[in-house]
């Protein structure tokens, strides 16, 4: 039986982006003039941002981090920049 007062980590919180609200309306109509969703343009926004610190691969790595899975590896292009 498990010790009810045993430390039990909790995962890590998931990251909630503050956004300006002229930066929140100008996604919204970036989105309707686009037809693609919100999620995508903003995934396309930090991509090119981290495009001018050699990619997301090597910021991580710069950070002393790494991929934990595969899948996070392989999401947007993550596997071929891990191979550069």
């Amino acid at each position: 039986m498990r010790d009810p007062y045993e430390f039990t980590p909790s995962p890590p919180p998931v990251y909630s982006p503050r956004l300006r609200r002229d930066q929140i309306k100008a996604l919204y109509y970036l989105k309707e003039r686009s037809g693609r969703p919100m999620t995508w343009l903003a995934q396309e926004a930090v991509d090119r941002y981290l495009e001018g610190f050699g990619g997301a691969a090597m910021v991580i790595r710069e950070a002393g981090d790494s991929f934990d899975t595969e899948s996070e590896r392989s999401d947007h292009g993550g596997a071929r920049e891990a191979g550069s």
